[in-house]
């Protein structure tokens, strides 16, 4: 348990010191949630529905936390652990990867969800969003893999290549990539039809339907 503590800590002073999680997985959410919704008051026609923007705006950009912290954070994290030989130095503890990747995923799931937490009282008590107690069990699970699926993902581009020089760079491109396409942004439905079929091939497009 010591170990797992010291590492959690050590997980958590990395992620606060980073600017770009800290801004774009906790800041950058909860910020332009609130701008689209003053910005955008009405209605807005989505798959023959009117919606408000926060039936739009709330689950992309809780997925897009999810996202960012588990693989911008997470994964791109541990290619630049890979490069300053982390884990050769972990060897020389009582320490092992194991150690090391599960404080990694608490530290990340931790920030998720009180992020995703700010995000939902936000649209609760400000713009009045409806939250069935009855669909929350069902919520949760899903936020849970959607995590696991982030994570999972961060920690493949993370660890698939072998060059540690060019693995940044790749993985950083699929990550924007991702980013751009994922559903994040704005709602696929309104893509043209060539991005919306590129979108609909990745998992976060899924993911924030989901949610």
């Amino acid at each position: 348990m010591s170990i797992f503590k010291g590492l959690f800590k050590a997980e958590m002073r990395m992620l606060i010191r980073n600017p770009f999680a800290v801004f774009f997985g906790i800041i950058t959410p909860i910020v332009v949630m609130i701008m689209q919704a003053e910005m955008i008051e009405e209605a807005i026609p989505l798959q023959g529905l009117e919606v408000s923007v926060i039936d739009i705006a709330l689950p992309m950009y809780a997925m897009f936390s999810l996202f960012v912290l588990g693989v911008g954070n997470a994964g791109l994290g541990l290619i630049h652990t890979r490069n300053i030989n982390f884990f050769k130095r972990l060897r020389l503890t009582p320490a092992t990867k194991k150690h090391y990747l599960l404080a990694s995923m608490s530290v990340q799931f931790l920030v998720s969800i009180l992020t995703i937490v700010v995000l939902f009282l936000v649209a609760i008590i400000m713009y009045s969003a409806n939250m069935p107690l009855s669909v929350m069990p069902v919520f949760i699970l899903i936020l849970i893999l959607c995590f696991f699926m982030s994570y999972s993902f961060g920690i493949f581009l993370g660890s698939v290549f072998i060059n540690p020089k060019s693995a940044e760079s790749i993985a950083t491109s699929i990550y924007f990539g991702v980013l751009f396409l994922g559903g994040f942004m704005f709602p696929v439905e309104m893509m043209p039809d060539l991005m919306r079929r590129v979108a609909n091939t990745i998992p976060t497009t899924h993911a924030v339907r989901l949610i």
